[in-house]
């Protein structure tokens, strides 16, 4: 009688313990699963894709609406600021648009004024293609990868690298772009960037970041090259569109930097192409806006890949070991 009253007062013990536990256990996973809460499919591979132009899988973006199109990968690389007398160079690219825009000058100095004119086509990836095939497009992923091409023992100078809404470049354009030709420089436009370093020893890199009307098709109409359109009175078009823009100062003579663009973007077919347009409608929950902001939180310095950035996001990385880099994705 003894043996089993004791064993049960620890049958009961144990029920006790469990009932303690239960339902701080029950609210843990509860709010584990709501702060944790993963995305849609189609968020987490375009994510991939944004915050990796260069290698991801292609998929479609996520914009609202019904406006997508056929995937496709574009790039150019080429050297800028090789001439005999620039050690400075500037470099702005409009993804949405894929217009670019360069001083058609030397730059001897960073404080030269100069006003940017239209780009080169070789410049803007898949203009060719872009120009002929694609009745309109729209940017869904993009990057500007900067290296020095020189000597290590040359190595000299410094770069930055900015993403900015396009507004705020429309008065340095040209009219011929809806812009006022207001001149700049090298060092205006560096003060505005988020990240400014030594030229590198490797690459760096910017990634673009859809802005509030990327979402929105643009055509170069039947114009070019280069590109005439948009025209006087119409900068309003770069409104809300994110611009990537590159420069660097004090770089040695003739050897310039070497730039990559890859652009991947949504396209839609001319009428005389014989191909059918793809039209398909989101699958994602989320939208553009609510990724974006998920991935400012786990980084905000998600779009620069630079020597220093990345040893600041190892350092918080290794001090909080627990915290994911990327929430969820």
């Amino acid at each position: 009688m003894k043996q089993a009253k004791l064993r049960g007062a620890k049958i009961q013990a144990r029920r006790n313990i469990t009932q303690m536990d239960a339902t701080p256990r029950m609210a843990f996973r509860s709010m584990k699963k709501q702060v944790s809460r993963s995305m849609s499919k189609a968020s987490a591979d375009y994510v991939r894709l944004l915050t990796d132009p260069c290698n991801a899988p292609l998929v479609p973006g996520i914009y609202p609406g019904s406006g997508g199109g056929i995937v496709s990968r574009f790039e150019t690389d080429f050297l800028i600021g090789t001439t005999a007398t620039d050690t400075c160079a500037s470099f702005t690219w409009v993804p949405g648009m894929n217009l670019t825009f360069a001083p058609s000058i030397a730059l001897p100095l960073d404080s030269t004024a100069f006003t940017p004119a239209i780009g080169a086509v070789g410049s803007m990836p898949g203009y060719n293609f872009l120009n002929t095939v694609a009745g309109s497009f729209r940017a869904i992923s993009a990057c500007m990868q900067v290296t020095y091409p020189g000597s290590e023992l040359d190595r000299s100078g410094i770069i930055s690298l900015g993403i900015q809404d396009g507004a705020s470049i429309i008065p340095f354009l040209p009219t011929t772009q809806g812009g006022s030709a207001v001149a700049t420089n090298v060092q205006q436009l560096r003060s505005m960037a988020q990240h400014t370093e030594r030229t590198p020893a490797t690459t760096a890199e910017i990634i673009w970041m859809p802005g509030e009307f990327d979402g929105q098709n643009f055509s170069y109409g039947l114009i070019g090259p280069p590109p005439k359109y948009p025209g006087p009175g119409d900068g309003v078009m770069f409104q809300g569109r994110n611009a990537l823009v590159f420069t660097a100062a004090s770089l040695p003579l003739g050897i310039g930097v070497r730039l990559r663009c890859v652009l991947v973007c949504e396209w839609t077919p001319r009428v005389n192409q014989g191909i059918v347009a793809s039209v398909n409608p989101t699958y994602s929950a989320e939208t553009v806006a609510e990724v974006l902001a998920k991935l400012a939180r786990s980084n905000p310095n998600w779009y620069i890949h630079a020597s220093n950035i990345a040893s600041s996001l190892y350092s918080n990385l290794s001090s909080q070991r627990r915290r994911q880099h990327f929430i969820d994705l």
